[in-house]
């Protein structure tokens, strides 16, 4: 908590903002979901658009029509009807670990929009204080190819060979650092 990563992922989509990306999802907890909209209205221009409860179709037909950030919670993924083919810039899931176990319905949720984009930002303060195994099915849905290299590691996380394979995927920044 307080590192910044918030800040950190709308800069990131103000940056493909300006390379001609229109359209980016934020996947929240319900309890920080009008955060995240007042924070991307605070730190951007870009707009956001909450795709949350009883008014959530025609928010994301909005959002389909005129761009800018959709911010839905694990739950409302399930109720989120893309076109046929469509594509967005970059999707955020903050609080990742919330999708750490493959077969829950959020995190096949999540997954399936993580087809409908190239970019990916898992954002979470908890990835190797709990299990490494469920750190490795998170860098599974972002990059396979390191999740298969580093499952036989799993045993040994503090070891220079683990953290090596991981960090293509992986920055770790500890609170004392980033103050």
């Amino acid at each position: 908590m307080g590192l910044g990563k918030t800040v950190q992922a709308i800069a990131a989509m103000v940056s493909l903002r300006n390379t001609g990306e229109t359209h980016f999802i934020v996947v929240c907890p319900a309890s920080v979901l009008s955060n995240w909209c007042r924070e991307i209205k605070k730190m951007s221009l870009l707009r956001p658009i909450k795709v949350h409860g009883t008014g959530r179709d025609s928010a994301l037909k909005h959002w389909i029509n005129a761009g800018g950030v959709a911010v839905t919670t694990y739950e409302t993924t399930g109720r989120l009807e893309m076109p046929e083919g469509f594509k967005f810039g970059m999707l955020v899931v903050d609080e990742a670990h919330y999708v750490k176990n493959p077969k829950a319905r959020r995190s096949i949720n999540v997954k399936e929009l993580c087809e409908s984009t190239g970019r990916l930002l898992f954002m979470t303060g908890t990835a190797l204080e709990n299990k490494v195994d469920e750190m490795i099915e998170l860098i599974d849905v972002l990059q396979p190819k390191v999740a298969v290299k580093v499952r036989p590691l799993a045993a040994l996380p503090q070891a220079p060979l683990f953290q090596q394979e991981v960090a293509p995927v992986y920055y770790r920044r500890k609170r004392e650092d980033v103050l």
